[in-house]
C-alpha cells in the first residue's frame, strides 16, 4: 500500500477535519497567549511600548533569550500534543500512517536527510564566513553554547515535527 492509499484507513469523512483543523488552530492560539503576557508585563504595561515592540516580534524587551524560546516555541507544542490524540480519537488512525506507508519509520532515511540538510547548512554558512569574515565574531563560550545545544535538541523536535505533521 503506498503512502496515499494509507491516508484512505481510518475515518475520512469532512467535518473531522474542520474540527480538527479549528482545535488545533486554537491550541496554536492559546499557545500564544504566555508570550502575549509575558511581553505586555516586560513592557511595563504601557500598550504604545508593548504595540511598538509587537512590530519586531518583542524581542527588544529584554525577556530572557531561554524563556523567550520556550515561549514562543509552545505555540507549536501545543498544538502538537493535541493533534497527535486527536488523529487518533477522531480519524482513527496511527501516527505512523501520517509519517510513512512502512511498516515501522524508516529512521536510516530520517538520519539521512538530517545529514543532507546538515551538510548543506555547513556549506552555505562556511562559504559565507569565508567570503565575508567581517560579517563574524568568534564569541564561544562553552557552558551557554552546550544549554543551547540542549535546549535545541528539545524544543526544536516539536516544532519540526508539527510543521511535518500538519503542513
Amino acid at each position: 500500500m503506498n503512502f496515499l492509499q494509507i491516508g484512505y484507513k481510518g475515518k475520512n469523512e469532512s467535518w473531522m477535519y474542520v474540527v480538527m483543523f479549528f482545535i488545533v488552530f486554537l491550541g496554536s492560539t492559546l499557545g500564544q497567549i504566555p508570550i502575549t503576557i509575558k511581553a505586555f508585563i516586560a513592557s511595563g504595561k504601557d500598550m504604545q511600548k508593548f504595540a511598538e515592540s509587537g512590530q519586531n516580534s518583542f524581542a527588544d524587551l529584554g525577556i530572557d533569550s531561554n524563556l523567550y524560546l520556550f515561549l514562543i516555541l509552545l505555540s507549536f507544542i501545543i498544538p502538537l500534543l493535541l493533534f497527535i490524540p486527536l488523529v487518533k480519537s477522531i480519524h482513527k488512525k496511527k501516527i505512523r500512517w501520517i509519517v510513512t506507508s512502512r511498516k515501522k519509520i524508516d529512521w536510516s532515511r530520517f538520519f539521512f536527510g538530517v545529514l543532507v540538510w546538515g551538510g548543506v547548512t555547513f556549506l552555505l554558512l562556511g562559504s559565507d564566513i569565508l567570503l565575508s569574515p567581517e560579517k563574524y565574531v568568534w564569541n564561544f563560550k562553552p557552558i551557554p553554547f552546550f544549554y543551547a545545544l540542549l535546549r535545541s535538541y528539545c524544543f526544536y523536535a516539536f516544532t519540526n515535527k508539527f510543521r511535518g505533521t500538519i503542513i
